[in-house]
């Protein structure tokens, strides 16, 4: 990713993380520019491949229409934050967007278990912690064979 794409994604999600937090909504205008920062580093990088672009959009539809089924029970998850997913699979390649996922799960955790216990809000922002994820990987330049190759050195040995 070049800086050319990744100082206004930077700020894009600092705007997103802002209005999320303060509002619990990811505005429309700032998704949209999201999406066309990701289409143009996704027409640059020359690693980026269609196979992601199509297996993510596979991905996109199942979390989606799972999405929907939950909403029925409770909503677990906002819509922004599905957008905001599916502009990181663009961005990140499908592999990656899973690690950012967890990894934004991983942070949130303590923070909205003290929320929920001290509030008794059911409500957390997930926008801020899953842009802090995917930013983690975009700084350290991890990939899923890094990941991999760490977790078979330290914890399968």
């Amino acid at each position: 990713m070049t800086l050319y794409i990744f100082i206004p994604m930077l700020i894009i999600l600092f705007l997103m993380s802002w209005f999320d937090l303060k509002s619990r909504i990811i505005p429309h205008t700032l998704t949209i520019m999201l999406l066309i920062l990701g289409i143009i580093n996704g027409c640059i990088d020359e690693n980026f491949k269609l196979f992601n672009w199509v297996l993510f959009g596979v991905f996109s539809v199942i979390f989606i229409f799972t999405f929907y089924i939950f909403d029925k029970i409770g909503k677990p998850i906002g819509g922004g934050d599905i957008k905001l997913m599916f502009l990181f699979g663009i961005t990140l390649g499908y592999d990656m967007v899973i690690v950012s996922i967890f990894l934004g799960a991983f942070l949130a955790f303590p923070i909205s278990l003290y929320i929920l216990l001290k509030r008794k809000d059911n409500m957390i922002p997930f926008g801020p912690f899953l842009s802090i994820g995917a930013l983690l990987i975009l700084i350290t330049k991890l990939d899923l064979v890094k990941i991999l190759n760490w977790l078979q050195d330290t914890i399968i040995k």
